[in-house]
């Protein structure tokens, strides 16, 4: 290539780029930046699912001798519902978590009245990984516990 504005940022030379080059970097940039989203996405799932398959066990609600994954949706629901209600208090966004977790339980066996309670553990634990802009207005009943 005779004219060197095509290197992006060959060393030694003082760039010269075109808006091809410039539009080029911007777009692997953004896919970049896309892919390294998808994967903190993915990751969080991963994290929580790892968490609460560890600790559903000591859960005051659970079952002795139930397995995780009777529990596995309802958990699902909560940490993903947070992000997707973020914003929104559970009481507020209840009936759509139910519908949430009635569409994706698969075989199991729990019903809404005792998945709710480990869906609501989920969303609560999800709290630290909201931003506090998006969603820290939980009022009296969430600082309780309740």
């Amino acid at each position: 290539m005779a004219n060197k504005q095509q290197g992006l940022g060959e060393q030694g030379q003082q760039g010269k780029y075109t808006g091809r080059d410039v539009q080029q970097a911007g777009t692997e940039r953004n896919t970049l930046q896309t892919s390294m989203l998808e994967q903190g996405a993915i990751s969080q799932t991963e994290q929580q699912a790892s968490y609460w398959r560890d600790q559903y066990r000591n859960e005051p609600y659970v079952t002795k001798g139930q397995k995780y994954d009777e529990y596995a949706p309802a958990y699902r629901t909560g940490y993903e519902g947070r992000s997707q209600y973020a914003g929104q208090r559970f009481d507020d966004v209840e009936n759509n978590l139910k519908r949430d977790y009635e569409s994706n339980r698969g075989n199991s066996p729990l019903g809404w009245d005792k998945a709710k309670q480990a869906c609501r553990a989920a969303w609560d634990r999800a709290d630290q990984f909201v931003s506090p802009q998006t969603d820290r207005q939980q009022g009296p009943d969430r600082q309780q516990g309740l």
